[in-house]
């Protein structure tokens, strides 16, 4: 009985673990939709890889305020009713809509157990 009970247990552990990740992934992206968010916060919570992608496209002036949050370009619209999803490949989908404009943001995260770097933005 108690080999059943343990391999039961064993069996769903991945499970929380896959759910906690999720949980954790999706917080990350909430950051950058919150009112202190935006362009600032995928910086700050970016990779080194993210970071240093942001740095060449600054120095090389490409860079026009804009990550793709879609954060910069709403005309001072108050971005609410946000929908945060995981993709079957692992990425956070943020979706919401301006000017009846849908827009769908994808993250991808790396994570430890304990926090996410948001990795790249799409």
């Amino acid at each position: 009985m108690k080999k059943i009970l343990m391999t039961v247990l064993l069996a769903g552990l991945p499970l929380i673990v896959y759910s906690g990740i999720n949980e954790l992934k999706i917080a990350t992206i909430k950051k950058v939709y919150s009112p202190n968010g935006g362009d600032e916060m995928i910086y700050k919570l970016g990779t080194a890889k993210l970071k240093k992608s942001i740095k060449e496209m600054q120095d090389a002036e490409e860079y026009d305020a804009q990550i793709s949050t879609g954060s910069n370009d709403l005309g001072g619209q108050d971005i609410q009713n946000v929908k945060y999803t995981i993709t079957p490949s692992g990425k956070v989908k943020a979706s919401f809509k301006v000017y009846n404009e849908s827009i769908n943001t994808y993250y991808t995260l790396k994570c430890s157990q304990k926090s996410c770097l948001i990795d790249n933005v799409e």
